[in-house]
C-alpha cells in the first residue's frame, strides 16, 4: 500500500478585534494556474520541509516572511507564540491532491497572539482594524481574512471537513 506523509505547522495568529472579539487570519482564497480564484477558509499553515521536520518555529518564521512579508524582527517585535496551546496530531485519510492514495498528516499546531495591532508594521496585514487584505499578484496572489474564531466543537468539524 502507498502512503504519502505530510508534515504541517497549523498557525492560528490571533488578535481581539475593536468589539474584544477574538479573531484569527484565514487564507480567504487564492489565484489558480488557469486565472480563477479557489475559495478557501482555511487556517494558516505552512508544510514542513525534510530540512525544517524538527524546526517548526524556523519554519512559522520563514512563512510569515514568505506569505504575509513580514521580517523576523517584526515577527519578534509583534508576535507572540503561546507555547502552552501548543499540540501535535498524526490523523490519516484519502489525500485531497492526489486520488487513492492514503496520507499521514503530523500536524503541530500553535496559536500565536499579536501582542499590539496598532502597530504601524501591522497594516499590511490589515491591521489594526481587522480588515480584509490581498497579498501576491497574478497566480501568487492571495486574500486574506480575519475571521471570528468559532468555539472548539467547530473548528473541530471544520477540521475534519478538510
Amino acid at each position: 500500500v502507498i502512503q504519502r506523509i505530510v508534515c504541517l505547522v497549523r498557525i492560528s495568529l490571533r488578535i481581539r478585534d475593536s468589539d474584544n472579539k477574538l479573531r484569527e487570519l484565514r487564507i480567504a482564497s487564492q489565484a489558480t494556474a488557469a486565472g480563477g480564484e479557489r475559495s478557501r477558509n482555511q487556517q494558516f499553515a505552512v508544510v514542513l520541509s525534510s530540512a525544517n521536520l524538527d524546526n517548526w518555529p524556523e519554519a512559522v518564521e520563514k512563512c510569515f516572511q514568505e506569505k504575509l512579508q513580514l521580517s523576523g524582527k517584526v515577527q519578534k517585535m509583534c508576535f507572540q507564540p503561546d507555547m502552552d496551546s501548543y499540540s501535535y496530531k498524526e490523523q490519516i485519510s484519502a489525500s485531497e491532491t492526489i486520488p487513492g492514495i492514503m496520507t499521514t498528516y503530523r500536524s503541530h499546531n500553535i496559536i500565536v497572539n499579536i501582542r499590539d495591532k496598532k502597530r504601524k508594521e501591522l497594516q499590511t496585514i490589515g491591521l489594526p482594524s481587522a480588515s480584509d487584505f490581498a497579498l501576491g499578484s497574478g497566480r501568487a496572489a492571495e486574500k486574506w481574512t480575519w475571521a471570528l474564531v468559532g468555539d472548539s466543537k467547530e473548528e473541530e468539524l471544520m477540521t475534519l471537513l478538510q
